[in-house]
């Protein structure tokens, strides 16, 4: 919120579908809705609700999102336009939906949690009804299904097997993409940081002339909640986006 408050943005923050009631393709509609509702009716919401004082500028859009929100920011920057997104913050995205951690049932511990049933997850599949839909959680409410969704390998049933859903396939297919700031905390308990890392080194493969700054720091995942704009990493980060989005 310091960040948008220092550059006068306007911040539009969007529930999106959870799983498992939706799968990674329904989420992917998802997000496409939110981008058509975006372009198409935002500067009208905004008019309408600053008596007409306030423009957007939908030239000027930048994406900022953590963990699963991380994952969401990316899959705009290559499923949108080109150029309509002019730069992509990404804080400990989920980015290797293929990686033996989302697919392997073994020990792990997200957050320091012990290992939880994997009923946990079947139960909460056998209760669901057709046309359930979650699109927002306040923690801690299904914290251990999410915990236990990824100690028992369960992403790929109910994320999806298409393509489109797995970043480290899809960015080979796109011919450019915003500046991109990532950054995660090497000592990730949730989502470890070899996907970002293994990401960006397939983005510097596939698109040498686009322009990807990653930020590795001592840290569990969030561990950038308490970080401020002028600490060193962050505002190398920021400044590099910022350049972009603003110019």
């Amino acid at each position: 919120m310091d960040f948008a408050l220092k550059y006068s943005a306007i911040v539009v923050s969007p529930n999106y579908l959870k799983l498992p009631e939706s799968n990674g393709s329904d989420i992917l509609r998802n997000i496409s809705d939110f981008w058509q509702w975006f372009h198409k009716d935002l500067q009208t919401v905004v008019r309408w609700a600053t008596t007409a004082e306030v423009e957007v500028d939908q030239s000027k859009t930048l994406v900022i999102g953590h963990s699963a929100g991380g994952y969401l920011a990316v899959q705009s920057a290559i499923t949108q336009p080109a150029g309509s997104i002019r730069a992509v913050v990404a804080g400990y995205p989920m980015l290797d939906f293929k990686a033996p951690w989302y697919t392997k049932s073994f020990a792990k511990f997200p957050f320091g949690r012990p290992m939880e049933s994997a009923s946990i997850v079947d139960d909460h599949l056998a209760a669901m009804k057709t046309g359930d839909v979650v699109s927002a959680v306040n923690p801690p409410a299904r914290f251990p299904l999410a915990v236990a969704t990824v100690q028992h390998g369960r992403y790929p049933e109910i994320l999806g097997s298409d393509a489109s859903l797995y970043p480290l396939e899809t960015i080979g297919t796109v011919e450019s993409f915003p500046n991109l700031f990532v950054y995660h905390g090497k000592n990730d308990s949730a989502v470890p940081a070899e996907g970002t890392k293994k990401f960006v080194e397939k983005f510097k493969l596939v698109l040498p002339e686009c322009k990807v700054l990653m930020k590795i720091e001592a840290g569990d995942h969030g561990f950038d909640i308490p970080v401020g704009l002028e600490t060193p990493w962050m505002k190398e980060g920021l400044t590099f986006v910022t350049d972009e989005w603003l110019r």
